[in-house]
C-alpha cells in the first residue's frame, strides 16, 4: 500500500510549525497539558500557527495546535492506517479483550466538525496510542477538513480498503439477453 501524503499549503505551514516547535519542549508541554482550547489559545506559540494558518475555524487551528503538540515524530502512514496497526497488535497480545478493534475509532468518526473539544480529546488519545508518532501532513489536513470525506478516508485506511479500486477492476458486463 502506498502512503496517503495530503499536500495542502495549510498542511505545509501546519508541517513547519511543528518542525519549529518541536524544540520548544515547555511550550508543547503547556499545550499538553491544557484542558481546553481556550487554555491553548493562551499559549504564544498556537497563537503563532493561528497567525500563520488562513483557516475561517480558528477553534480547530487550537485543535490542531493541542494534537500536534503530542506528535513527537512524524511519519508517512496515514494516521488512520498507523492507528488500526496499532490497536491490531494490542487487540493480538490481550486475546481476553471483549471490546471491538474499532470501537475507539467509530467514537471519533462519530464525531461532527463542530465539537472541537470533544475532537481535540479523541485525537490526543489516538496520538498517544501511536506512542507520539503520526504523520503530522495528514493530521492536519484531517483537522482542518474534519467532515464526511475525511471520515471515509480515514475509514478506509483503517480497513486497508484502497480509496480507488484497482486497475484490474472492472464493472461486471450485463448479462446477455
Amino acid at each position: 500500500m502506498t502512503s496517503y501524503s495530503p499536500s495542502t499549503r495549510a498542511a505545509d505551514i501546519a508541517v513547519q510549525w511543528w518542525e519549529q516547535t518541536h524544540k520548544q519542549q515547555g511550550a508543547l508541554a503547556r499545550i499538553r497539558r491544557a484542558r481546553t482550547l481556550l487554555e491553548i489559545v493562551q499559549e504564544p506559540v498556537a497563537l503563532e500557527l493561528i497567525r500563520r494558518l488562513p483557516h475561517e475555524n480558528r477553534r480547530r487551528l487550537a485543535v490542531l495546535a493541542g494534537v500536534l503538540a503530542w506528535v513527537r515524530e512524524t511519519n508517512t502512514v496515514s494516521v488512520a492506517r498507523g492507528y488500526a496497526a496499532v490497536r491490531r497488535a494490542s487487540q493480538s497480545q490481550q486475546p481476553d479483550d471483549k471490546k471491538p478493534l474499532d470501537i475507539r475509532f467509530r467514537r471519533l468518526i462519530r464525531l461532527q466538525a463542530n465539537e472541537p473539544e470533544a475532537l481535540l480529546r479523541r485525537l490526543r488519545r489516538l496520538v498517544r496510542h501511536l506512542k507520539g508518532t503520526a504523520n503530522v501532513r495528514d493530521l492536519a489536513y484531517s483537522v482542518l477538513r474534519w467532515g464526511d470525506p475525511v471520515k471515509q478516508r480515514w475509514i478506509f485506511d483503517f480497513h486497508n480498503v484502497p480509496l480507488e479500486p484497482a486497475a484490474t477492476d472492472k464493472e461486471p458486463e450485463a448479462p446477455q439477453a
